[in-house]
């Protein structure tokens, strides 16, 4: 003898997959598949945009390729090509334009840090971009605040768990023991000692 389950049942357990693919706690079968189709074909534009320099494209499809696959590589590769790499003086840029660039793609690392995977590379590649492409054509305030602030962020994530300086934690303490009245320039006189070496 079969047993049928109570109709209510049946709605109320469909109810409760469709709720929960649609939030994003369960996923259709082969979701995975069809993600990773969907970032492929992503790269591609992505790449076409890069080539042909359009920042706000190159934007666009990182910001999607990090929500579908939670990789902020692209994000930050597409910041480091707009903001820092196309705006050195071999490129022939004019400075605003330069600047306009370099300040937007600070904005695209400063808004998603709480989403990247990986923030702490954004975090310095941020400060470098502040220190080597804004500073030096801006006279805002802010933008130094700014830096001195992304980069002791920096610091105090001890440069992630694979940061390029792994003397970046004890860096850190450093700073905290210094008056905060000098921390500011430590903070300079350290900066100036990496871009040094770069």
């Amino acid at each position: 003898m079969t047993r049928n389950l109570p109709s209510y049942l049946v709605a109320a357990l469909v109810a409760f997959c469709i709720v929960s693919v649609a939030s994003g706690r369960m996923r259709v079968v082969g979701q995975n598949a069809v993600d990773s189709f969907r970032c492929f074909n992503m790269y591609l534009d992505f790449n076409l945009a890069t080539v042909e320099e359009d920042y706000l494209l190159m934007a666009s499809l990182a910001a999607q390729i990090e929500d579908i696959s939670g990789d902020s590589g692209v994000r930050e590769f597409s910041a480091y090509i707009a903001g820092y790499s196309t705006s050195a003086d071999s490129h022939n840029r004019p400075d605003q334009d330069a600047l306009h660039w370099a300040e937007t793609a600070v904005k695209w690392l400063d808004s998603s840090v709480a989403l990247r995977n990986k923030p702490w590379n954004g975090l310095q590649l941020a400060t470098m971009i502040y220190a080597d492409r804004i500073l030096p054509n801006s006279t805002s305030r802010l933008a130094r605040e700014q830096m001195l602030n992304t980069y002791a962020a920096w610091m105090a994530s001890g440069g992630g768990p694979n940061g390029a300086n792994p003397l970046s934690a004890k860096v850190y303490q450093d700073y905290l023991a210094c008056p905060p009245h000098q921390r500011d320039n430590y903070i300079l006189s350290h900066l100036t000692q990496i871009m040094a070496t770069e």
